[in-house]
């Protein structure tokens, strides 16, 4: 997923990460969103960018 938070633009690596590893919790505002759809977990319209990640052996690769 994109690393801003589209609600005032906060790195979302700095968030937190819950329920069991599927949501990341905004570190400025508590905002949260699902990983794996980027949707907000309490209004569908606010959604973050996320891409296609593939494995292969070592390496993650990236769809941009």
């Amino acid at each position: 997923m994109s690393n801003r938070c589209v609600h005032k633009g906060a790195s979302m690596c700095d968030g937190e990460i819950t329920n069991g590893g599927t949501v990341v919790r905004c570190p400025w505002h508590n905002w949260a969103f699902d990983l794996a759809t980027g949707e907000h977990c309490y209004d569908e319209s606010e959604k973050i960018r996320t891409y296609e990640v593939k494995t292969e052996g070592d390496q993650v690769i990236l769809y941009a």
